[in-house]
């Protein structure tokens, strides 16, 4: 995979208010499009499945009808949630070094145990496996019963955890499933395979360091899209695009 530098995108968006306001704190917000119709995100001490649809709209506001479809309390919130939505489960790191599972009949339990800080999480439907990105740089794949299958690897060698702060901000995986890339504190993009978390190669944005808070591939594989901020100057934050060939 080929990845040539293109644009930074600054848009100017209206900003409809989708959910009312409420006194509690979004602490991450996050769409899945393979749904179409899921909004997942954190408030306070619970986790909040809302869903919206395209069709139905408030007579009031001309908005899409939106409503809870899913609660659960809980008092081990950490830095990554995924919602499964075909299997109605929940995955989230705790404030420990684990990972938990909840879901419609299924009391919270701990998926992966000691395992360092989880700071992304995301679920590969196609091949039924969950990746866990670490504060450690460790990226990790487990099946939903808890079975490691793979850790990072460079040159066929595991990565050592690393204390210099190089945290997983994000992960996101090709349309076609073979590429899985990161992002990092550092403003660098790593490609791994998918299948066994071997290392492809590391590019690092354009602008420097600066965390990686999103990424995400355009439905034909052809563009990757990242979202960096940069500390030196807001005029270097934004939303980039890199060419993939």
């Amino acid at each position: 995979m080929a990845l040539q530098e293109g644009r930074v995108l600054h848009p100017r968006v209206e900003r409809d208010q989708l959910i009312p306001p409420k006194r509690f704190n979004i602490m991450d917000l996050h769409f899945q499009p393979k749904s179409s119709r899921l909004i997942v995100f954190r408030c306070s001490d619970q986790f909040q499945v809302w869903e919206y649809s395209k069709t139905e709209k408030d007579a009031k506001t001309s908005l899409p009808q939106v409503a809870i479809t899913a609660s659960w309390q809980t008092e081990k919130l950490g830095d990554a949630a995924y919602y499964i939505p075909e299997l109605k489960k929940l995955v989230y790191g705790g404030v420990g070094e684990s990972v938990y599972q909840v879901g419609d009949g299924i009391p919270e339990k701990v998926l992966i145990a000691n395992c360092s800080r989880v700071s992304s999480l995301l679920y590969d439907s196609t091949r039924q496996v969950l990746l866990s990105g670490h504060t450690n740089g460790i990226i990790q794949q487990h099946k939903l019963s808890g079975e490691l299958l793979a850790v990072s690897r460079h040159a066929g060698v595991p990565i050592l955890p690393s204390s210099n702060s190089m945290d997983v901000t994000k992960l996101a995986l090709s349309p076609d499933g073979r590429n899985l890339i990161s992002g990092n504190v550092e403003g660098e993009l790593r490609i791994w395979d998918a299948r066994d978390l071997s290392s492809i190669g590391t590019i690092q944005a354009a602008n420097g360091k600066g965390k990686i808070s999103d990424i995400c591939f355009s439905n034909n594989g052809k563009r990757l899209m990242f979202h960096q901020v940069v500390q030196e100057g807001a005029e270097h934050s934004g939303i980039h695009v890199l060419d993939l060939e």
